[in-house]
């Protein structure tokens, strides 16, 4: 979850509004069973990749994917609460078509995805997971998409239009994302030494929480992925709004063990495939986040 600029499910109405929104989403995003998303059994569609691929991961068929779910459009649970969709799941797919391999999600806290690769839970991540120069000392990153931070308040705030009304404002965010830094460093630098009340951030593990501070009152201002607050404002009938417009770019990376280079190698192959395909593009226009496209991708190696 990017450093900071940032449907699957047809979230059912529990609660009037885009509560019923938020809190559909939280129930299915903190399932605590894995989310069994798979390309099904097929030939590969890229030699090239193929060859790339890891002797261990084509003898499987399999490769293991964390990823935190409730973060509709990137990847939640529909309606039953097991099956996952979005954006993020149709582009393993798409890639695990090019390399003839599963590629099986599984819900993962946010935090615990870097240090589940390191331990060798899961192979990759694919989770709105900005390139940063701290993260490229533990993994390898494939970069495939460009995103930004954003500001989602309640529809009816007046008080709030973009980061410079923050200060003395509570703000929601995701617990290990990049997101809660540039709060804290923004608050130190544009509010504390103006000689004003200090941004209060409160971090969730869970992903769709957040947004549920907002809804509930909480919190003021819930500051994560433009995709991801775009996606909640569209859906929320007016309850919801994006403010400020997009901050502080970056780009969105396929996380990748420190020694599973050829693994990255493999995954790069088969995304720039679907790039010039068109497929690449035909996800990210069904989920509306065509703004986040890229028109090639990249390793960028772990740093040490």
């Amino acid at each position: 979850m990017n450093k900071q600029l940032t449907g699957r499910v047809r979230l059912r109405a529990a609660l009037a509004g885009a509560v019923a929104v938020l809190v559909a989403t939280s129930l299915t995003g903190c399932a605590s069973h894995d989310a069994k998303g798979s390309t099904g059994s097929h030939a590969a569609k890229n030699a090239e990749a193929v060859k790339r691929l890891p002797k261990a991961i084509a003898d499987a068929g399999v490769v293991r994917v964390a990823s935190t779910f409730g973060y509709p459009p990137e990847q939640f649970y529909e309606e039953d609460g097991t099956t996952p969709t979005g954006f993020s799941v149709e582009l393993g797919h798409a890639l695990g078509e090019q390399l003839g391999v599963d590629f099986k999600f599984e819900n993962v806290s946010f935090d615990a995805i870097l240090p589940g690769i390191e331990a060798k839970r899961y192979d990759i991540a694919i989770s709105s997971m900005s390139i940063t120069p701290e993260r490229s000392q533990q993994v390898n990153f494939v970069k495939y998409m460009d995103a930004g931070g954003s500001l989602l308040v309640k529809g009816d705030n007046n008080d709030i239009s973009g980061m410079q009304d923050l200060c003395g404002k509570t703000a929601a965010n995701t617990t290990g994302s990049l997101h809660g830094a540039y709060l804290e460093e923004y608050s130190k630098t544009n509010c504390v030494a103006q000689g004003k009340p200090p941004i209060k951030v409160v971090n969730f593990s869970d992903a769709a929480a957040p947004n549920q501070a907002v809804a509930t009152g909480r919190a003021d201002v819930c500051y994560r992925d433009f995709t991801a607050n775009a996606y909640i404002a569209q859906k929320s009938n007016g309850q919801f709004k994006v403010v400020g417009g997009i901050v502080k770019t970056s780009p969105y990376g396929i996380a990748v063990g420190k020694d599973d280079l050829q693994l990255a190698e493999a995954i790069n192959v088969a995304l720039n495939a679907i790039i010039k395909d068109g497929t690449y593009d035909k996800i990210l226009s069904k989920w509306k986040v065509d703004e986040a496209a890229i028109t090639q991708s990249e390793v960028v190696k772990a740093t040490a």
